[in-house]
C-alpha cells in the first residue's frame, strides 16, 4: 500500500510522527520569527537603523504569507517524507548561511530563500496529518502540530533576544541549525 492508500492510524500510534511534526513547526516557527527578537542587536552589528533590520520581519512574513500556497501548489505531488525532510534541511542550510552574512542585504536574501522552506514544510506538515490519522481525529492531529508554532511564538522570540544579548546574534542562526537537523 502507498501512503495514500494505507489506513490511516490512531492518533496514538501516530504519536512519534506527529511529535516530529511538531518539533518541525517548533523549528520553522522560531526561525521565522527569530530576527523579532533580536532586531536591535542586528541592526548595530550590522550598522544599520532598526527600521532598516526590520525589513527581515517583513521579507519573511511575506514570503510565508503570500508563498506558502503557491508553494504548497507546486509540490504537492512531491512524496511527504522527502519534502518535509528537504525543507527542514533547506532551512539549516539557510541559517547557516544566514549566520555567515557580512551585510543586511545579503541576510534579507538569504532570509527570502530561507525562508521558503517554512513556507513548504507548515502547509505540507497539516496535509500530512490527514495521512496519519483518522478523519475524525485531523483537527485533534493538526491542532497538536501546531504546538510548535505557539511554542515558537511564545518562546522562541525571548530565547532569541537572551542568545543575541549574551553571545551574538550569529549564535541564534547557529543554534537554528541544530533545532532544523
Amino acid at each position: 500500500m502507498t501512503a495514500t492508500t494505507a489506513p490511516a492510524a490512531t492518533v496514538a500510534t501516530a504519536q512519534p510522527a506527529l511529535w516530529a511534526l511538531l518539533i518541525g513547526n517548533l523549528a520553522i516557527g522560531t526561525g521565522v520569527l527569530l530576527p523579532a527578537g533580536m532586531i536591535s542587536d542586528l541592526s548595530a552589528d550590522l550598522g544599520v537603523t532598526v527600521r532598516d533590520a526590520g525589513w527581515l520581519i517583513l521579507i519573511g512574513g511575506l514570503v510565508i504569507g503570500v508563498g506558502a500556497p503557491v508553494f504548497a501548489m507546486l509540490t504537492s505531488r512531491v512524496d511527504r517524507r522527502l519534502l518535509l525532510v528537504s525543507a527542514l534541511l533547506l532551512y539549516a542550510i539557510g541559517h547557516v548561511l544566514s549566520a555567515l552574512a557580512p551585510s543586511l542585504t545579503t541576510l534579507m536574501i538569504l532570509r527570502a530563500v530561507t525562508i521558503i522552506a517554512a513556507g513548504i514544510f507548515t502547509p505540507q506538515a497539516a496535509a500530512t496529518v490527514g495521512l496519519l490519522v483518522p478523519q475524525d481525529q485531523r483537527a485533534t492531529g493538526v491542532a497538536f502540530i501546531f504546538l510548535g508554532w505557539s511554542v515558537a511564538s511564545v518562546a522562541g522570540i525571548p530565547l532569541a533576544s537572551l542568545i543575541a544579548h549574551y553571545a551574538h546574534w550569529r549564535w541564534a542562526f547557529a543554534i537554528m541549525v541544530l533545532l532544523s537537523l
